[in-house]
């Protein structure tokens, strides 16, 4: 297998800072070794909660949600607004088909789906019967400021039973369509999950949106529930939003030092009028999607 189609799982905060699958050492969510952007943007990542220190494990809250002496703050147990007047997500949801009998609930998110270069992601974050609080001011990583993702990106890793992140590259976008590149960056999400033990057998997705694009893509499958907002209502379907978007996000910085010039550290790949004018003066990285550069009504400016 070539490096770009590798399966790549993240480090969680019980593996040190030992190499993962011997790629390389970029640093990732959590300072472990991750693949640098041409590697990593077919892989996929998974932290399982049975591999972290036993005094990381849970661990809920961030430096910026108010811990002291090794305490966290956790988010309430009703969806009440915040002080910005966003309501929570809660885990409603979730506990109600844990009740139903599912042991496993895996909250699922698509990432740069709009984006001109770079991948597109979907996020999976695993969560269980007897699931604790959720970090506190989790919610849909388009309603957090980049500051504050990369604070919570941690803390949904080790929240979650198991958090994996798959990707298409825009090659593949390219290639095989923006429909069926999701569903393949779903696919090596589910399969990062399976590789790790997890019992899909078990486990109903909770799909944001009102489509299942997940299924078509899978050999075997899954018991799919589509919710439309679920990144907005559901606290495992904006854990999956976070990681996504933190581990897309910071792929594309570290892309930007080998293709400099389009401005992805700010745009993230997205179409800004400074990203139009770089391909216009530079003309397509090998990052971008191709196909996309001649169908403007694609272009979206931000995520």
């Amino acid at each position: 297998m070539s490096a770009t189609t590798d399966p790549v799982v993240l480090g969680g905060s019980g593996r040190g800072s030992e190499p993962v699958h011997g790629l390389l050492g970029v640093t990732c969510l959590d300072g472990a070794a991750n693949p640098g952007p041409t590697a990593a943007f077919n892989a996929i990542g998974s932290t399982p909660a049975s591999d972290r220190s036993p005094g990381a494990a849970r661990t809920t809250g961030s430096a910026g949600s108010g811990s002291t002496n090794g305490t966290t703050k956790h988010a309430p147990a009703r969806r009440t607004p915040s002080k910005t007047g966003v309501a929570d997500p809660t885990l409603r949801h979730e506990r109600r088909l844990h009740r139903e009998g599912v042991r496993f609930v895996i909250g699922c998110d698509e990432v740069g789906r709009g984006a001109i270069a770079g991948p597109v992601g979907v996020g999976l974050a695993v969560v269980e019967v007897g699931v604790k609080k959720f970090p506190l001011g989790l919610r849909d990583s388009k309603m957090l400021s980049e500051k504050r993702r990369e604070e919570l990106a941690p803390l949904a890793h080790r929240w979650a039973r198991l958090t994996a992140v798959g990707l298409s590259s825009a090659e593949e976008v390219d290639r095989i369509g923006l429909s069926a590149a999701l569903g393949l960056a779903g696919r090596r999400a589910v399969e990062a999950l399976a590789d790790s033990g997890l019992d899909l057998g078990d486990a109903v997705v909770l799909l944001d949106g009102s489509w299942d694009w997940l299924n078509p893509a899978l050999d075997s499958r899954l018991d799919v529930r589509t919710r439309i907002k679920a990144d907005r209502d559901c606290a495992s379907v904006a854990a999956a939003s976070v990681v996504a978007k933190v581990h897309r996000d910071r792929l594309m910085i570290e892309a930007d030092d080998r293709f400099p010039g389009y401005g992805w550290r700010g745009n993230k790949g997205y179409g800004s009028s400074h990203h139009y004018a770089a391909i216009a003066e530079l003309g397509p990285s090998e990052l971008h999607r191709h196909t996309w550069l001649h169908q403007p009504e694609l272009f979206v400016l931000e995520e």
